[in-house]
């Protein structure tokens, strides 16, 4: 281990050090392209001080957040009036715990982005296919019919209930069109959701991807690999403004 570095973020007139030591000490604060890209330079400020993994493997857990809540309370000054052997576990077990309580939010933040994304996406298109709906003339009072059939009736079969209310045919026709629906659904989420990410969040995932490691031997998830994969590939990548969408640029 580094014992080296682990001294150096308390010794004096070493302000990276010290500076290094506060930053560990910091909660990230609310999230955004700011902290995020903050949190990233201290994890790969940490890593750089050569912790091995599995240092604390022969300690408990309460023993090494006893230390970790000791080390967060003190300041340089403290560190250097310990023993040095006292001074290095304090220092590494607060370094240590840091570095993994930070991995874990990135990874919290990551799977986070991933969904809100999505979530923006299909928020936006079905507000455009809502409002598209609206505007065929007699859907509203056709599925106003049906809700209604179905309170007055819950306990009557559908053919008795709702036929005569809505012809069969015209329900077999709205079923074809929902379905025709859904296609253009998942295409429009597709277009809206590749909008999203070359704007505001494309400035926040290909950091996050860069600094976290990914693995998994099981095939059943090779596609979300692969996508790992090409994000990082492209993420250096000029995004195509509207004027340009027919330039050269891959899709990430």
């Amino acid at each position: 281990m580094g014992t080296a570095r682990l001294l150096s973020l308390v010794a004096e007139d070493n302000e990276a050090g010290t500076a290094l030591l506060a930053a560990l000490k910091r909660d990230p604060g609310a999230v955004g392209l700011d902290s995020l890209l903050t949190e990233i330079t201290k994890l790969n400020d940490v890593r750089k001080l050569g912790l091995p993994e599995g240092l604390f493997a022969d300690c408990s857990e309460k023993l090494v957040a006893a230390w970790r809540a000791r080390a967060i309370k003190m300041y340089p000054s403290d560190f250097r009036d310990t023993a040095e052997d006292v001074r290095i576990t304090l220092l590494a077990a607060l370094c240590s715990s840091r570095q993994a309580e930070i991995t874990d939010a990135l990874v919290d933040l990551l799977v986070a982005l991933v969904h809100k994304i999505n979530a923006r996406a299909e928020r936006r298109v079905e507000k455009q296919l809502t409002a598209e709906l609206k505007k065929v003339r007699g859907k509203e009072g056709i599925l106003f019919k049906l809700a209604t059939a179905a309170v007055d009736k819950p306990d009557e079969v559908v053919r008795r209930a709702l036929f005569p209310v809505v012809g069969e045919k015209t329900l077999r026709e709205l079923v074809a069109e929902a379905k025709a629906n859904e296609k253009v659904f998942k295409a429009k989420v597709r277009t809206t959701l590749r909008s999203s990410y070359s704007s505001y969040y494309r400035q926040m995932l290909p950091p996050l991807l860069n600094t976290l490691g990914f693995k998994c031997n099981n095939t059943a998830y090779r596609p979300v690999m692969d996508a790992i994969k090409l994000l990082k590939k492209y993420a250096d990548v000029p995004t195509a403004r509207p004027e340009q969408s027919n330039s050269t640029y891959p899709a990430p």
